[in-house]
């Protein structure tokens, strides 16, 4: 059974949206995504984020993307749907779409060059009345807005607002600043898991974030919480070359992750939404040849 959404832990994971050879969203893939999802021991998908290709899916796809993503949940894990938007009208709209398709909470990340003052803690406030409950995500690379620590105080006040997910670099000083302006809010870490021990360390519950073998995060996460921390900072320490391999800006980033779930067999096709730049043959050698330094071909398979 899920968690519930308020005293969510662990690995949520930042879920792709998989389409087939025509670029039509591949619904069967969606299935293989949440099915991988259970089987690590996460315990939420994220879908409709900046990996999941949102700003590139119709409105009437986000609805199916979304309701997709909850039937095949079911009650087995939390769906966070993504809901940024530039104005309060459309995210507000978003949040009640995600309510009608089941979603259990909403990760919004704010308008771009939005300027963080009260205005910005008022368009939170309006989409959390909604009642869907929400993730502040704070994504400075993206939406270019840097949210300093009284911020995340003022937001953390708002009723329905119950998580932060950090993704401003160095992100472990950044979980610290935001647990101690807002310490009742929960803290996620992100940034595709290459600070993910260190995020733990600084009082993160757990990681939002995509990555193709997401158990190895799971297992982190689990010693971690077990009181096992050198045995969690092994683990990390173990996968981190293909941690930081994934999660390379500028090299496809959901284009590599695509490329190993392909392998995997979780989805049919690697492809991105064009425009697009696929990864080169010579990445897909370097990443096949990580994979196997690392013992993770049984895995991927």
């Amino acid at each position: 059974m899920r968690q519930d959404i308020f005293e969510l832990t662990g690995v949520a994971h930042i879920a792709l949206t998989p389409f087939d050879a025509e670029e039509q969203v591949d619904f069967a893939g969606i299935d293989n995504i949440v099915e991988a999802a259970v089987a690590a021991g996460c315990s939420a998908v994220v879908p409709l984020g900046i990996m999941g290709e949102s700003h590139k899916l119709l409105d009437t796809e986000r609805d199916q993307v979304l309701r997709a993503y909850v039937s095949a949940a079911s009650d087995r894990l939390n769906v966070v749907a993504g809901i940024t938007s530039e104005s309060t009208v459309v995210a507000r709209e978003r949040a009640n779409a995600a309510i009608a398709a089941g979603a259990n909470a909403a990760m919004m990340a704010p308008p771009r060059n939005s300027a963080v003052d009260a205005s910005l803690v008022e368009h939170y406030r309006a989409v959390a009345a909604t009642g869907l409950p929400v993730v502040v995500q704070d994504e400075p690379v993206t939406t270019g807005v840097k949210m300093p620590g009284w911020f995340f105080g003022e937001v953390a006040q708002v009723d329905g607002i119950f998580a932060a997910k950090i993704e401003e670099a160095p992100s472990p000083p950044k979980v610290t600043v935001v647990r101690e302006n807002a310490p009742d809010m929960l803290c996620f870490g992100g940034l595709g898991g290459i600070s993910l021990y260190e995020e733990l360390g600084r009082g993160a519950v757990g990681i939002m974030t995509g990555f193709a073998f997401p158990e190895l995060l799971v297992q982190i996460c689990e010693r971690y919480d077990s009181g096992d921390h050198d045995g969690a900072r092994s683990l990390f320490h173990e996968y981190l070359p293909i941690i930081r391999f994934e999660a390379q800006l500028g090299v496809g980033g959901v284009a590599i992750r695509k490329q190993l779930f392909f392998e995997r067999g979780v989805i049919s096709t690697p492809l991105a939404r064009k425009p697009s730049r696929p990864i080169d043959q010579i990445t897909v050698k370097e990443l096949g040849e990580l994979v196997d330094v690392l013992g993770l071909r049984a895995q991927n398979a």
